[in-house]
């Protein structure tokens, strides 16, 4: 039993970075937000000044509205955002009008 043990162990050990946790986008820091693909410190910077100037995002697609937050980043990311709302609004999610919108403008 004790060999099982260490071998599961081991297993989710080494799992572990490919596991990513939620991320609340209305209340992360800029610490947190870099754990997301393609954010590091200054978008991360820049997603929490568009907040702290706007308010709270009503929808994962308002990333877009942040300098330097593009549809790709956006959907690499999707699945791990969250509104800080009971369950993530991204499961199954379809794109939103906002994100549609955007993939005209810069096609």
């Amino acid at each position: 039993m004790n060999l099982l043990t260490t071998v599961i162990t081991g297993v989710l050990f080494l799992c572990a970075p490919f596991v990513h946790a939620e991320v609340n986008i209305n209340t992360a820091t800029e610490t947190e937000l870099t754990t997301l693909q393609n954010i590091g410190p200054a978008k991360a910077a820049a997603i929490v000044e568009y907040r702290t100037q706007h308010g709270s995002f009503k929808s994962v697609d308002d990333l877009l509205k942040v300098q330097g937050i593009g549809l790709d980043t956006l959907e690499k990311n999707r699945n791990m955002l969250i509104l800080g709302l009971e369950e993530p609004v991204t499961k199954n999610h379809q794109k939103s009008k906002i994100a549609q919108q955007y993939m005209m403008e810069t096609e």
